[in-house]
């Protein structure tokens, strides 16, 4: 894991409001930090257009959006929708 130059995981966590949840000490827990780098390469992959060095260059709706996608993906590693596959849902 390599922590995205333009989003830090301190401030990904601080723009979702769980920063008490996921920094201890200012260390991303390894499950916060999986979010934002997977987050980040997902939005990096779909905007082309953006040039990612660091906070400057990337606008505040980007940075924003990539931390409110990792905040849901976070989530969703816990709800047992997240644990459930297709199959659990198709009646037998």
């Amino acid at each position: 894991m390599a922590e995205p130059t333009w989003l830090s995981y301190a401030d990904a966590a601080a723009l979702s409001d769980i920063a008490d949840e996921v920094m201890t000490g200012g260390v991303a827990d390894v499950a916060w930090a999986g979010a934002v780098d997977a987050s980040a390469e997902w939005v990096e992959d779909q905007r082309k257009d953006v040039t990612y060095t660091d906070a400057e260059t990337v606008g505040a709706r980007i940075r924003l959006g990539t931390a409110r996608l990792a905040q849901r993906w976070h989530a969703r590693r816990t709800s047992p929708m997240g644990q459930a596959s297709f199959t659990d849902f198709t009646a037998g």
